[in-house]
């Protein structure tokens, strides 16, 4: 099977996410800024649509760390 382009950019954010929250485990703003980071440069680099670049901007929120638990 034959990855997109869309398919392919996901897959990095998502490794791109493990690495990040392995690397800077307690500094959330850093991973988000950093993954924010990720996903201009491909969506620059890449010949997406704008609805891929948007799902992908979707997709990256989900993987952004959650700070709920923090506030107690």
């Amino acid at each position: 099977m034959i990855m997109t382009s869309y398919q392919k950019c996901k897959l990095y954010l998502r490794e791109a996410a493990a690495d990040l929250k392995e690397k800077y485990k307690d500094d959330y703003p850093l991973i988000r800024m950093c993954l924010n980071n990720e996903l201009d440069q491909l969506s620059r680099n890449t010949n997406l649509s704008e609805r891929e670049k948007e799902l992908l901007t979707r997709y990256v929120c989900k993987l952004h760390p959650k700070t709920i638990n923090l506030i107690k």
